[in-house]
Order: C-alpha cells, then sequence, then structure tokens
C-alpha cells in the first residue's frame, strides 16, 4: 500500500543559519540579526564610520603609472589623466570629490564593497 507507506526523513543540505549567512545576513552568535540599516542605528558604529570616511574623503587621491626596469620601480605622476580628474576635480554633476571619496568609503565599510561607474 504505497499511499500509506512512511516516507523517510526530508534531509536539507543547508539550515537556516548558513541559509542566511550566504544571503549575507548572517544572525551572530548571540541570535541578534545584524546588517547595515541595524548598524547604521548604534551611534558608535555611525561615529566610527563618520571619522574614517572623512578622513580617507580629506586625502589626496593621486595617480601614478608605475614602471620596472632593471630590477627598479619607478612611478610617474599622472597630473593631466581622465581618472585624475574624476577623482580630484569633478567625479559627477552632483558631488564634489569630498562627497564622493566619502559616500565610497561610507559603502565600503557598511556593506563591505562600493562601486562607482564610470559613464
Amino acid at each position: 500500500m504505497w499511499p500509506f507507506t512512511r516516507k523517510t526523513p526530508e534531509t536539507r543540505s543547508m539550515g537556516i543559519d548558513e541559509f542566511l549567512s550566504l544571503a549575507g545576513m548572517a544572525n551572530t552568535k548571540s541570535g541578534e540579526h545584524v546588517s547595515s540599516s541595524t548598524a547604521e542605528g548604534l551611534p558608535a558604529v555611525m561615529n566610527a564610520v563618520t571619522v574614517i570616511s572623512e578622513a580617507v574623503a580629506s586625502m589626496p587621491c593621486y595617480l601614478y603609472r608605475v614602471q620596472h626596469q632593471n630590477g627598479k620601480e619607478s612611478r610617474e605622476w599622472l597630473s593631466d589623466h581622465p581618472v585624475d580628474y574624476l577623482l580630484n576635480e569633478c567625479p559627477n554633476d552632483c558631488q564634489t570629490p569630498y562627497q564622493f571619496k566619502r559616500t565610497l568609503m561610507r559603502h565600503c565599510l557598511l556593506s563591505g564593497n562600493a562601486y562607482a561607474v564610470i559613464v
């Protein structure tokens, strides 16, 4: 009588914690769910992110061409390169270079990565 036979127990290849970890929403050992949005609500996290992102944004960003000749490394500053212009003069129509670098660093600190698309 096949419809009344006992089914074998279901085996799952991963538990909920592994799935959440794979999805980037891993729980901590305390059981609390921590994400970038919950971390932003903590004053200590926001102050640390603000201090680091503003410090990085205030630093000059230089573009160099590195060449290796005869076992020596030489660097040439590319001050007239278009990427140097984007990083130090005008990254886009809406942001100053400081705001652009601060935003990139903020995303990097809170989510683990930051991207800028050159259009």
